[in-house]
């Protein structure tokens, strides 16, 4: 079994689309927990983790083209989560419909160099569950004083982890974890916008 993470592509500074948080209805720091939204935090603060969906505000700003932009399959963004197009939510749908939850997204240019476009071509995937996958016995991880990981000098993982698609790594600094299975969905359909790292060196252990 190997296990990938999800990053973004690499992309000039110029692509990446800018989520303006404090202009925002909604904090994007709700979609990286892993919880299906709505979803009650416990913090008078985050009260928008109880939005109905339609309410969370989500949008982009974009300094490139409109015709730029749509060469992108999966958008590249400052943002807690991954925006794709429809022809990747599909791909989602169908391997790991129960996996995640997604919302429509506005994408606004804001480069007085083009002409100004409003796009609602893109979604933002919310990752509905964590999986607990660390070996914390084998595993070299430094801590904060708080008891949050700091780093993973040395990742092993479990291998009893649970069968899944797309998921979050429960207590690691490794934000979005794959299958296999979705890395060659992705490179069978030549999905541009994002890449895929195996976990370095990580062994399984019983």
């Amino acid at each position: 079994m190997k296990i990938y993470q999800w990053w973004d592509a690499s992309v000039p500074n110029s692509h990446i689309l800018n989520y303006k948080w404090r202009e925002r209805c909604t904090n994007s720091s709700i979609f990286n927990k892993g919880n299906i939204l709505p979803f009650d935090c416990g913090y008078t603060e985050r009260l928008n983790t109880l939005q109905d969906p339609k309410d969370y505000d989500l949008i982009y700003h974009a300094e490139i083209s409109e015709e730029k932009l749509k060469g992108y399959a999966c958008m590249p963004n400052n943002g807690q989560a991954p925006l794709v197009n429809q022809k990747v939510l599909d791909m989602l749908l169908e391997l790991c419909p129960d996996e995640f939850q997604y919302f429509p997204v506005t994408i606004v240019g804001e480069n007085p160099k083009h002409p100004p476009f409003e796009n609602h071509d893109y979604f933002l995937i919310n990752i509905c569950q964590t999986v607990d996958g660390i070996d914390k016995e084998q595993s070299d991880i430094v801590y904060f004083d708080n008891g949050d990981v700091r780093d993973i000098k040395n990742l092993i993982l479990k291998k009893d982890m649970r069968h899944f698609c797309i998921s979050r790594l429960k207590n690691s600094l490794v934000d979005i974890v794959v299958s296999e299975t979705v890395v060659k969905a992705f490179k069978k359909t030549k999905i541009n916008g994002v890449k895929f790292e195996l976990l370095g060196e990580t062994t399984f252990v019983e």
